[in-house]
């Protein structure tokens, strides 16, 4: 521990040290060992994004576990890919006090087809947009302090989908509920 701060950063399934350490074994790396290990899943009754999000939460029963670690204190953020676990997992779990999420909110209604070619395959949730869209899973996070960063010429995160979040929070409330 330096300075106050432990941090715990894991790799997702396919990226990192676990890039060739899927179902398609070494030779398998990249796109394409993300996509077998995603189809493996979705034979099993699981998404890629719910894999990761058990991994996220893993590490944070790691984390916790720790003596040097306050619980009182655990926070978490992420870029990209890593924006968006940060607010599935704020969602999630009531033990993250605080989180910061850079690069990757968007309604999942307003990523067109054509622009889900700026996610990979584990942002994705099967029959998801049935029931709610991504304010009815940030707004779980309520109401502990989640800070979004979003450019505005970011492809994977259309300002027509993150527009809504603007204003204070009496309008923001009043846009998801009328939505």
């Amino acid at each position: 521990m330096k300075q106050g701060y432990v941090v715990i950063a894991i790799d997702a399934y396919c990226f990192g040290e676990r890039n060739g350490a899927g179902p398609g074994g070494p030779a398998e790396k990249g796109a394409a060992g993300e996509m077998t290990a995603s189809k493996f899943n979705l034979w099993a009754g699981r998404s890629a994004l719910g894999n990761d999000r058990r991994d996220d939460l893993m590490a944070l029963d790691y984390l916790c576990s720790r003596p040097e670690v306050d619980t009182a204190r655990v926070g978490v953020t992420g870029i990209s890919m890593g924006a968006t676990r940060t607010w599935w997992v704020m969602a999630l779990d009531e033990r993250l006090k605080a989180g910061v999420a850079v690069c990757c909110l968007t309604r999942y209604q307003d990523s067109s087809p054509a622009r889900t070619k700026h996610h990979g395959i584990y942002y994705f949730v099967p029959g998801m947009l049935n029931h709610f869209d991504t304010e009815a899973v940030v707004a779980l996070a309520a109401p502990r302090p989640l800070l979004f960063q979003s450019g505005e010429t970011d492809g994977g995160s259309p300002v027509e989908g993150i527009a809504l979040h603007r204003g204070n929070r009496s309008q923001r409330r009043a846009t998801f509920l009328d939505r």
